[in-house]
């Protein structure tokens, strides 16, 4: 085999590794879109839930629907959300294998249950009723304030460069969940808590749009340049 033959075999290994590439993260924008709108519904769930349960009587019945709804809502969005990013990221190893692109670290783009937890935390001092207390709203927006993070975390491990519709996704949430927890001290009641949240949603869904659409005009024009001869 000559020297060019060899360069030549080279640069097409080279071509099919980028092109696994470029098919990863198609996978992982699409995974996120999902996940955006998975958890633009279960935060509108969340905050206008109250509203049917609120009638529920004795107290204590109450405080059990609102923790075993707000679980049951958690552990379902969270069972999809990794679901969908397991199915990602299965598809993305098994494109990078046939590149001969053995990487193992995509894996940390499933997202884990750090999350779950930290909700799942929210949910049990919900139920307990703690939230009624400074102490409680303080927690609430620490905890909150840490899914954002987090979320901004595993963004940036799994696509680089922050898109612009994580963006949007991640700083609304934040502004809803600083504005949401002033509103309770200042107001002394959740009066205006679920309309704070009503731009986090409307933005969540918009990202799952965005991240829908520019997955697909990326992976085109990546494509396109990653043509192998």
């Amino acid at each position: 085999m000559t020297d060019q033959e060899t360069e030549h075999i080279a640069q097409q290994l080279l071509c099919v590794g980028n092109r696994a590439v470029v098919m990863e993260r198609y996978l992982l924008r699409r995974a996120w879109g999902i996940y955006y709108a998975i958890w633009a519904l279960s935060i509108l769930l969340f905050i206008y839930l109250p509203n049917l349960l609120n009638p529920i009587r004795p107290v204590l019945l109450q405080d059990i629907a609102f923790g075993s709804s707000y679980a049951a809502i958690i552990a379902v969005s969270g069972y999809i959300s990794g679901l969908v990013f397991s199915r990602a990221a299965r598809a993305a190893k098994l494109q990078g294998d046939l590149a001969g692109n053995f990487r193992r670290n995509f894996k940390d783009a499933v997202l884990n249950y750090t999350t779950l937890i930290l909700l799942f935390l929210l949910v049990i001092l919900l139920a307990t009723g703690f939230f009624k207390f400074f102490l409680g709203v303080f927690m609430e927006a620490v905890i909150l304030i840490l899914v954002a993070v987090y979320v901004y975390r595993w963004v940036t491990r799994s696509l680089g460069k922050v898109p612009p519709e994580a963006a949007l996704a991640i700083i609304t949430f934040i502004l809803s969940d600083i504005c949401s927890t002033i509103s309770v001290i200042v107001t002394r009641g959740a009066f205006y808590y679920a309309d704070i949240w009503i731009p986090t949603v409307a933005a969540w869904f918009l990202a799952s749009i965005i991240s829908f659409a520019n997955a697909g005009d990326e992976l085109l024009q990546n494509i396109s340049q990653e043509e192998c001869n």
